[in-house]
């Protein structure tokens, strides 16, 4: 991909993209979102404003999400937020800031 605003988008908070701060859990509904088995594979990206966000909720957290073989390059990074990740040869580098940056709410591990 070349020149799109943003990279990698899986977010299931509701008023933007990404939480600013911590956000307080919900009750489960019928009409929560539970975003899991996400595989995105051989991805490369160059020219993004933003490199990526995954997010899920609280009550919710985007759980198996597996990313590999990704290079992208963007002028601002991936933030991450309640989320159990794992990511197989990633690299995302960004012109302002960190390339990646985990929250304390979730969990990235690396291969």
């Amino acid at each position: 991909m070349e020149d799109v605003k943003t990279a990698v988008l899986v977010s299931e908070y509701y008023p933007k993209a990404y939480p600013e701060g911590e956000v307080s859990a919900a009750p489960i509904s019928r009409l929560t979102p539970f975003f899991h088995d996400i595989e995105i594979e051989n991805l490369k990206a160059t020219g993004s404003k933003q490199a990526g966000v995954i997010v899920g909720l609280p009550e919710a957290p985007v759980k198996t999400i597996v990313l590999k073989n990704v290079d992208i390059q963007a002028q601002t990074g991936m933030k991450i937020a309640y989320t159990q990740a794992t990511f197989d040869h990633v690299t995302v580098t960004a012109v302002e800031g960190e390339g990646i940056t985990v929250s304390p709410t979730a969990t990235v591990t690396k291969q």
